[in-house]
């Protein structure tokens, strides 16, 4: 650069979300989607354009990062193949975008050389720097650049100098966030810089450094976010989500399925917790059948997460019969601490299933055994099942004096997740006590908490809490409000006891004020969840 030279960022061109894909918009609107169809049109005289073909040419766009030559590369292709097919052949992009036009540059001409042009500017070190991006997904911080790049080169390898090269080269950009600073390629210039890896023979080692990297990041996230810095550790995972789908994705074709347990053995909490349910409970499914020749310890871990997920989904049998599998497994090995780990979550499941006399005796045996293994937690957690017990027993006044001892064992540990589920279930027994005024302020407290840490698990079930406050003391329409967003939030792939309670006392709701076809309409959907789940509460 020259002294006084100012440089000015070209950000790729707006490319509009889902709902303002609309055909009225595009003759005015100068962003990706109007020029695709600009040239598209230059393409193809005929080309239509449709509500249904919108919303594709706008994942195309999407998919091409708004970038003007991808864009005009990709609308020439439009002889050739219909816009669906189009978003299919996507991942062999660089074949595809390929036909310029010979009056313009050779580097103007397809996407792969007009990449290549800015690569075969950069220095050796700053090309190896940029092969190794290539193998992040949504980014990475320079700690962790660094890291992959020693790996790869084998000594240490410090890349401040490279990272601020490929920003001038406009092959990286860098992204200041709550989280810190993050460095990102777009999609179709990381696709380039696969291909380098792949071409120089460094892709194994690259991706086996990263993960290494985000195995340890998981290990390290599974100890931090049940204790006080919980929020920070939530939100860097979810930060690095894409990156950890991708080290998972390497070590299950690569064979390490024992990285691959670790992976999944930390990460069911965080699946749980942001809700990412569904695709949780399938990834530790696919590792079951793996986890049978694994150390016992690491086997447990797997086991509970999965009962877990499944008993959130509403499969409360099947993880019932895994728990039991894994009590077994855990005193036929004389494993305490995983035994007093699965009894905990046995007792939860046995209160989901009814049988409130064998979750009561093995919420008593858990927390005998948790205080016997020194595991602070696993006591607070048994102080929860007796008083789930206990609610659902009806005996409010003792299932309070529960949660409120479980509450001092989580404030004591900082565990924040904790300490606003007691809360919350201490305002249910509040308000079925006729405490209406403590309940609305212990909610209130518990709120605040779960909204700061986005757990969208416990805030499905604070938000039935809060509704059947409403209802208790006739506030009908609060409570509607309520349990409509407690019944919408988990409506699909979310916790199925959490949706049957909200359609229950919704119903309840309708039922109070003599709506009697809409009453018998949430009430059945109610018992046909509960029948799914295969609780009679």
């Amino acid at each position: 650069r020259l002294d006084g030279e100012q440089q000015f960022p070209v950000p790729p061109l707006p490319v509009r979300a889902h709902h303002q894909t609309d055909p009225h918009q595009h003759a005015t609107s100068p962003d990706a989607l109007t020029l695709f169809i600009d040239r598209a049109r230059a393409a193809d005289p005929a080309f239509e354009v449709g509500p249904d073909t919108l919303q594709v040419l706008g994942d195309l766009c999407r998919r091409l990062d708004g970038l003007p030559l991808a864009i005009e590369l990709a609308a020439a292709n439009l002889k050739l193949f219909p816009p669906q097919q189009m978003l299919a052949r996507l991942e062999s992009r660089f074949q595809m975008l390929g036909r310029g036009g010979r009056d313009r540059p050779s580097r103007h001409r397809s996407l792969r050389a007009a990449i290549a042009w800015s690569y075969d500017l950069l220095a050796p070190g700053e090309q190896r720097v940029f092969r190794v991006l290539g193998a992040f997904v949504g980014g990475c911080t320079l700690e962790e650049a660094e890291a992959v790049c020693t790996a790869v080169a084998g000594h240490t390898c410090p890349v401040l100098e490279e990272l601020a090269a490929l920003i001038d080269h406009s092959l990286l950009r860098r992204d200041d966030g709550d989280g810190g600073v993050r460095f990102g390629m777009l999609e179709s210039i990381r696709a380039f810089a696969i291909e380098c890896l792949e071409t120089t023979g460094e892709a194994e080692r690259a991706r086996g450094a990263h993960a290494e990297i985000f195995l340890s990041l998981a290990e390290a996230a599974e100890r931090e976010i049940v204790g006080p810095r919980q929020k920070d550790w939530l939100d860097r995972v979810q930060a690095e989500h894409d990156n950890l789908r991708a080290a998972m994705a390497w070590t299950a074709t690569s064979g390490h399925t024992d990285l691959l347990l670790r992976f999944g053995a930390a990460l069911w909490r965080f699946w749980l917790a942001r809700g990412h349910l569904a695709e949780g409970r399938a990834r530790l499914e696919s590792l079951s059948v793996h986890a049978a020749n694994a150390p016992v310890e690491l086997r447990v871990r797997v086991q509970n997460g999965l009962a877990t997920l499944l008993h959130s989904e509403g499969r409360i049998r099947e993880s019932w019969d895994m728990l039991q599998d894994a009590l077994r497994i855990c005193r036929a090995h004389e494993h305490e601490s995983g035994t007093a780990l699965v009894l905990n979550n046995l007792a939860w499941v046995a209160s989901e299933l009814s049988d409130l006399n064998a979750a009561e005796t093995l919420g008593r045996e858990a927390l005998q055994a948790n205080r016997a293994a020194g595991d602070t937690r696993g006591v607070g957690l048994a102080l929860n099942n007796l008083g789930w017990t206990a609610m659902y027993r009806g005996h409010f006044r003792e299932a309070r004096g529960w949660h409120a001892e479980g509450l001092d064992v989580r404030r004591a540990i900082g565990d924040r997740r904790g300490v606003a589920f007691a809360l919350s279930n201490m305002a249910w027994c509040d308000a079925w006590l006729g405490d209406h005024e403590r309940s609305r302020a212990t909610l209130h407290e518990s709120m605040r908490v779960l909204l700061d840490v986005s757990d969208r698990l416990l805030l499905g079930w604070a938000s039935v809490v809060e509704g059947v406050g409403h209802y208790l003391r006739g506030a009908f329409e609060e409570a509607t409000t309520s349990l409509e967003r407690a019944r919408q939030g988990w409506g699909e792939g979310g916790n199925k006891s959490v949706l049957a309670a909200s359609l229950l006392y919704l119903g309840l709701v309708h039922a109070a004020q003599r709506d009697t076809d809409d009453a018998a309409a949430v009430l059945d959907a109610a018992l046909r969840t509960y029948r799914e789940i295969g609780t009679t509460w």
